[in-house]
């Protein structure tokens, strides 16, 4: 084990294991508190080809749940910010940066080619949708990440698929639209059973998402960590056992 880097992850999965880690192609799609603390629990496990995408940037409101939200990142791409970082803990990885914002028409652009896995960490209802049928259409191993706003308990928060999971408005909105577009297909998701909490800010106008109006939901690094975790974890066991 000459890189002691990575040499505790390799006792863990054994030096096969460890070899699919760093040879796979992992896309995280979104990198919000979520998105983001997947992205950098897969670099550090040693994953080194990794695609990232997203169109907005830090701001000081990401302070309390986001790992990039630091003071010299205030106005930075989260993408950019994401890869400095990920890059100053692994200088081998490869990212291909994506400053892209996820719709169908994009699909193609953003990615053109298949991964090992892809985890979806999108926040907003139809993008999501979208991402979804992509990824099934395409026959793409990915997992699914719900609302992970509004909540503060992390032993409720699980991984099944999105037929089998429980409550979750995120979850309900997703799969209603997605039986309405004749999409019937299972996956896996990850989200919580908690009952959600906190006040919900109204139309407040977001600059880095693009100027459109959204709801400011309540949230802390406990839960969008976890929700980030679990998805890497998923990520991980798929990689080295391939189920």
């Amino acid at each position: 084990m000459e890189n002691r880097r990575f040499f505790r992850t390799e006792l863990l999965f054994g030096s096969e294991g460890f070899r699919r880690i760093q040879k796979s192609s992992v896309a995280v799609v979104g990198l919000g508190a979520v998105g983001y603390t997947a992205a950098e629990a897969l670099v550090r496990t040693g994953v080194e080809n990794l695609t990232i995408v997203d169109c907005d940037i830090i701001e000081e409101s990401d302070f309390n749940r986001h790992l990039l939200g630091l003071e010299e990142n205030i106005g930075i791409s989260k993408v950019i910010a994401a890869a400095k970082r990920l890059r100053s803990i692994n200088s081998n990885v490869v990212i291909d940066v994506r400053e892209e914002f996820f719709h169908l028409d994009t699909a193609g652009k953003i990615f053109g080619r298949k991964f090992d896995f892809l985890i979806d960490a999108i926040d907003s209802l139809n993008p999501k949708a979208e991402l979804i049928k992509y990824c099934i259409g395409e026959k793409q191993p990915f997992i699914s990440t719900m609302g992970a706003a509004r909540r503060t308990d992390p032993s409720l928060i699980r991984v099944s698929t999105i037929n089998q999971a429980g409550v979750c408005p995120l979850l309900r909105q997703i799969k209603r639209k997605l039986r309405r577009e004749g999409v019937y297909e299972d996956f896996p998701v990850v989200y919580s059973t908690e009952e959600i909490k906190g006040e919900v800010l109204k139309g407040e106008r977001m600059y880095y998402t693009r100027g459109r109006i959204r709801d400011v939901l309540p949230s802390s690094v406990i839960g969008t960590g976890i929700f980030g975790l679990y998805a890497a974890a998923f990520a991980i066991s798929f990689l080295t056992n391939k189920r």
